[in-house]
């Protein structure tokens, strides 16, 4: 087992266009954000004059509309860039080059289109592996279970089902890598076959997880500080607006964690799973325990003999 660190580093700085391109995303989906806290904040103060309770109603229901805007932005925008990313890492992981004359970019939408004529598919194959592998994190999490009653265990043991379940969200995309390097197969065929080398190869996964989950989990709260103190500061001029600057520190602190840190994290899974899988063919056994946990694969198994192409 082995983390790769050397190459991932060198592919994280070879795709710097990429990282570019996504800064720039997150960064319009961060004003945007701003923007529109800002709005709800107006809002909330405006209606404060009619009753005190109007203006916490405004805010938590402004909130609450929030997080589907968040998750259709990530679906509808910034999955598709990061699919291209992840077709570029791919190619630089297995061939160390891209092919000469096209750009970063141009060459990971024309995988990403030739791979997924219909966008829609790749959104409906992601979803499906994201339910899979939610049920294998279980299982996998379950692998820490005999510890569990066991006097200044129990608590490391949370800890560390905390950190793989906040990092395994990065295997998606590793899942979705194989795709670009078996472009022979379909998109449902590529996802059954990786998700039975993920579960062969559970051991490399599980310390990578790890790995990136403390990465990941230790930079966010760098980032929250370093965004949130001139955050305060300005609220200290401004006490009216105290909450649109922190609101405004915190999505930037995770802006700064998506641009830096994220990239980084999901190479990382990403050349592990492709090094540890290379050569492996899928183990019937491990097929059938999948297929008796989880559904969603049973039904992505069946995608892959009936659906033709993708």
């Amino acid at each position: 087992m082995a983390l790769y660190l050397g190459e991932t580093v060198s592919i994280v700085f070879k795709t710097l266009p990429f990282l570019i391109l996504r800064a720039a995303v997150y960064l319009l989906f961060g004003v945007l954000l701003v923007i529109y806290f800002g709005i709800i904040y107006l809002v909330g103060r405006a209606v404060s004059e009619i009753s005190p309770n109007a203006e916490v109603i405004a805010w938590g229901l402004g909130l609450l509309v929030s997080f589907p805007l968040t998750r259709l932005a990530r679906e509808y925008i910034l999955y598709l860039v990061k699919a291209g990313h992840v077709a570029v890492i791919s190619a630089l992981a297995t061939q160390g080059k891209l092919p000469e004359g096209m750009g970063q970019i141009a060459y990971g939408k024309k995988l990403v289109t030739e791979n997924f004529k219909n966008s829609s598919v790749l959104f409906l194959v992601d979803r499906m592996v994201h339910g899979v592998i939610r049920v294998l994190t279980r299982l996998m999490m379950g692998l820490t279970d005999f510890l569990s009653g066991v006097p200044g265990i129990d608590g490391l043991r949370k800890i560390m089902h905390a950190i793989l379940y906040f990092s395994f969200t990065y295997i998606d995309e590793a899942i979705l890598a194989r795709k670009f390097i078996h472009p022979e197969e379909t998109a449902w065929k590529s996802a059954h076959q990786g998700l039975i080398l993920y579960a062969q190869i559970w051991r490399s996964i599980l310390l990578t997880a790890l790995f990136t989950g403390l990465v990941a989990l230790i930079s966010l709260p760098i980032f929250l500080v370093l965004t949130i103190g001139p955050a305060l500061g300005a609220a200290a001029l401004e006490p009216q607006k105290k909450w649109l600057f922190i609101t405004m520190g915190i999505i930037a602190g995770f802006v700064l964690k998506a641009v830096l840190v994220d990239p980084f994290t999901m190479t990382q899974m990403i050349v592990v799973y492709l090094k540890e899988t290379a050569g492996l063919q899928p183990n019937p056994e491990w097929e059938q325990k999948i297929e008796a946990a989880s559904s969603k694969f049973v039904q992505i198994k069946k995608n892959a003999l009936t659906i033709p192409s993708a």
